[in-house]
């Protein structure tokens, strides 16, 4: 019966240790100690404003990023479940893809004998050039004798917002896909 006293005794010191280092960080960060009645408010506030978001135009400045999920290696892509005609026209007439990526077919495709693939990968500039650039760099790779006789074929993987290294985990993980 000591023993359950004891131990029960050490879970209340703890728990009033920790409730105290809490009580002590807001105190420091805030200034003060908050009221119940504060923290209600402050609750609802921020309830509120997820509700208006939630109720918010996707034709607004945010229309992208409500577009977005994440991605457990990527960080982020797009969800193809919100391809719409108004976000396919403001990414130059592409779409979502199953993937993620914003592309005219999908990332994972097997060339034929006569074709090579070439995967622009990157943050927005990368995907702009993969988007309305791939005239001009064709027409330059095929001055190259190694692929003078070639069809060329864009993967397009660049999304704005992406840094290193997620150019290359997209790419180490397309290529895992097959």
């Amino acid at each position: 019966m000591k023993t359950i006293f004891k131990y029960l005794l050490l879970v209340i010191i703890s728990l009033s240790i920790i409730e105290g280092l809490g009580a002590l960080a807001l105190k420091i960060h805030i200034g003060k100690l908050p009221s119940l009645k504060t923290l209600y408010t402050e609750r609802q506030a921020i309830a509120e404003i997820k509700d208006n978001y939630k109720n918010e135009s996707k034709s607004d400045w945010n229309l992208a990023a409500s577009n977005m999920t994440v991605h457990p290696y990527l960080g982020f892509v797009f969800n193809p479940e919100h391809n719409s005609t108004e976000l396919s026209n403001s990414h130059a007439g592409l779409k979502i893809t199953d993937y993620g990526n914003i592309d005219s077919e999908s990332p994972i495709r097997k060339p034929a004998p006569n074709e090579v693939i070439v995967g622009i990968t990157g943050g927005s500039v990368a995907f702009w050039l993969s988007a309305i650039g791939t005239k001009t760099l064709e027409k330059e790779l095929l001055k190259s004798p190694a692929l003078k006789d070639k069809k060329i074929v864009f993967v397009r993987l660049g999304l704005g917002g992406y840094k290193q290294p997620q150019q290359l985990m997209q790419l180490n993980y397309l290529l895992i896909q097959g």
